[in-house]
């Protein structure tokens, strides 16, 4: 039997490297088989610098084939030594890379295999299952074997096995779209990182950090983590290439996303050349993939006909062996760009009909709407608003949001175009509650979301109060039923209570609704049943930020934290309404308010900037009194901007009192661009306070999606 164990061995090795003499051979991958012939006679050598290998074929590469004969020749390897501890380091390498790209029968063998190690390795089993899970999308399996991995580890005070098994949890729950809680579970992992050692690991931790906060549009503390990944890279004594080129990939995502794409353009075509000169094939896709998606946004085919047949033809036949549709996407540009439309009409239609095979909605959605603009750009605007209507629906399928909004507002713009202002209307209608609904969804940062547990509490007292109407309404029903002789006694006593339950029930729902709605709204809805939006053209709109939010939140408890809002929030309340300005919302750590929503309010601006004054001292009021008793204290910024809205009800189930407009999201760049303890104001409300307060010009300053906006401080006066 240990002979044929070696002729295996040996039978697996010489498939290697026949597939190595057959193949092109990268510099990396030189060097690690290299480093496995040197350690021949050295198991444990062996064995570590093939798992270097998996990673590289796996990871780098995507080569599934050889990765998987690598695996094989290094479990073999650690089988015939009877060593447990390597055999779970190969399987660890396996789980978190190969794994991925394998097919399942083969996760399952494995997982079999570990089952029949001695002892049984319990860790090892929940960790592995929770990834098999993970592949498959059953994320809520995948979280429910991560957590007892997590509490395996703990029982084993093992610190290493607990970040792993944390960072796991986190990843499901993100899948799941529950990023609050995700980001609990991926600082709790950071948390339990010593000061010095498992570097690897801290770098994970930041990625998975920094994407959360990158999803979440949340670009500031995203570029922080990114900045700390690259410090870790800094202090190893060797840095592995493909989480170094993950991480630029990442700066680079992120700098194209805040910034313009053209000024990254150079840097992206470098680090794909590095990438291709090392043998990095899914990094070399990978910065492949957004130079082109970039291109193709901007609709700027010259460049990528510069690109594929001038400057890099040679890459333009490596994607159609790594990437055929998307290679067969580029062709259709190419054609486009050259004028042979037929050509181009033909290459979109194989792509489509390539992909409905699939029926993979998400890519199909993407690739009708990118044909539908290409109609519409060649005139052929019938074809293209028919296209963009299967695109929505596919995407309404998919349940894909952000797919849905494209569609709708390509739909809505192309009805414009053609007049047809009611269907414009519609489908506009349709874009907004999409966006409305992302923006009250949207957790950016690690927020405590207090609106939504306001209104749980309230809906939890209405719920309560139902029921015990439901009860005394049939225990008195019953009553009257037993005892007929009484039934005028019962059915007065019936009708008193009824009376004062329904005023009652009717004073809570009035005074609920005040709570969430304008009184002149809310009076509308009562008569109506409905709401009517409306327009005010001298709106000054009020938004605060609570600055270095996050870093307080990381100090405190769930609990204390949402106590802590709350005591500010609540003064502010106060504040709005002495100065008779209507509160809009919260989101996590930001109050948003407006003035000059009622009729004849023409002191919009002085009011608002009367409240946003009284809110700074109340800020430095409690901050005194906070660091008595060596509580935390919050600083904020202040943005005010004035101008025209659109306010109204949104939704019919769960009301919400609302405003939109572009004066609404000046105010917000108002607020990004102020300073601690500082009132930012634009031009137009400048003119409205000058004469009341003295005002420090800024000058013009860039604003996200704004341009350069002409910004004020207001000072006190």
């Amino acid at each position: 039997m240990p002979h044929i164990k070696y002729l295996y061995l040996l039978f697996t090795v010489c498939i290697l490297s026949f597939q190595m003499a057959s193949a092109q051979t990268w510099p990396r991958e030189k060097l690690l088989w290299k480093k496995y012939n040197e350690s021949q006679g050295k198991p444990e050598a062996q064995v570590e610098s093939l798992i270097h290998l998996m990673k590289y074929y796996y990871k780098g590469m995507g080569d599934t084939q050889k990765g998987d004969s690598v695996t094989v020749l290094c479990l073999d390897i650690a089988n015939s030594h009877r060593d447990n501890d390597l055999i779970l380091a190969a399987y660890e390498m396996y789980f978190k890379f190969g794994a991925r790209v394998s097919d399942r029968s083969t996760v399952d063998g494995y997982i079999e295999s570990v089952k029949n190690l001695e002892p049984v390795p319990i860790w090892h089993l929940n960790y592995f299952a929770s990834t098999a899970y993970f592949i498959d999308w059953e994320f809520t399996k995948a979280q429910e074997y991560a957590l007892k991995s997590v509490e395996i580890a703990k029982s084993e005070n093992d610190v290493r096995k607990q970040i792993l098994g944390l960072m796991m949890v986190g990843s499901s729950l993100e899948k799941n779209r529950k990023i609050v809680e995700a980001m609990r579970y991926f600082f709790e992992a950071q948390n339990l990182l010593p000061e010095k050692g498992l570097l690897d690991l801290r770098t994970q931790i930041y990625s998975y950090i920094q994407r959360a906060y990158f999803y979440n549009d949340n670009f500031t503390e995203s570029r922080k983590y990114i900045e700390r990944q690259l410090e870790v890279y800094g202090q190893m004594e060797e840095v592995d290439s493909i989480e170094w080129l993950n991480t630029q990939y990442q700066l680079l995502e992120l700098n194209i996303f805040t910034s313009d794409f053209y000024a990254y353009q150079d840097s992206a075509i470098a680090l794909m050349k590095y990438s291709k000169a090392n043998g990095y094939l899914q990094e070399y896709d990978n910065f492949w993939s957004i130079i082109r998606s970039q291109l193709m946004m901007n609709n700027d085919f010259k460049r990528i006909y510069e690109l594929y047949v001038v400057e890099y033809p040679n890459e333009f036949k490596m994607l159609k062996k790594m990437r055929p549709l998307a290679y067969e996407r580029i062709k259709a540009y190419l054609f486009e760009y050259e004028q042979n439309l037929d050509s181009a009409d033909y290459q979109w239609r194989k792509v489509i009909q390539t992909l409905e095979s699939t029926e993979d909605l998400y890519r199909i959605s993407h690739v009708k709407r990118r044909y539908a603009q290409y109609l519409q750009r060649n005139g052929r605007n019938a074809e293209a608003y028919a296209m963009a209507q299967e695109a929505l629906e596919d995407s309404k399928k998919a349940n894909y949001s952000d797919f849905m909004a494209y569609n709708l507002k390509m739909l809505a713009d192309m009805d414009e175009v053609d007049e047809n202002y009611k269907q414009a209307l519609a489908y506009t209608k349709l874009h907004d509650s999409i966006m409305i609904d992302k923006i009250l969804r949207s957790q950016s940062t690690d927020l405590a979301v207090l609106d939504q547990k306001t209104e749980y509490e309230q809906k939890e007292k209405i719920r309560q109060f139902e029921e015990e109407r439901k009860r005394t309404q049939t225990f008195y029903n019953y009553m009257a039923l037993i005892a007929s002789l009484f039934v005028f006694i019962v059915v007065s006593s019936i009708v008193y209570r009824q009376y004062r339950l329904t005023r009652k029930e009717k004073e809570r729902s009035e005074n609920l609704l005040l709570n969430i709605l304008p009184q002149e709204t809310a009076e509308e809805l009562k008569e109506k049943g409905t709401t009517s939006a409306k327009k005010f053209d001298n709106v000054t709109v009020f938004f605060c930020d609570i600055v270095s939010f996050t870093k307080i939140a990381e100090k405190l408890s769930p609990e204390e934290l949402v106590k802590e809002i709350d005591t500010y929030f609540r003064e502010f309340d106060e504040i709005m309404k002495r100065h008779d300005l209507e509160k809009i919302k919260t989101i996590g750590d930001a109050y948003m308010a407006a003035g000059g929503l009622h009729s004849g309010d023409d002191d919009s601006a002085l009011n608002v900037t009367r409240a946003a004054f009284d809110v700074l001292d109340k800020i430095e009021e409690l901050r005194e009194v906070r660091e008595q008793s060596n509580r935390p204290a919050f600083q904020v910024r202040v943005g005010i901007n004035t101008g025209a809205v659109v306010a109204g009800v949104v939704g019919s189930t769960k009301f919400q009192y609302d405003i939109w407009g572009d004066a609404v999201n000046t105010a917000a760049r108002m607020e990004q661009n102020s300073e601690p303890g500082k009132i930012n104001a634009s031009k137009s409300t400048y003119e409205r306070i000058k004469n009341e307060f003295n005002c420090t010009y800024r000058g013009y300053k860039e604003a996200k999606n704004k341009g350069e906006i002409e910004m004020y401080f207001v000072d006190k006066t």
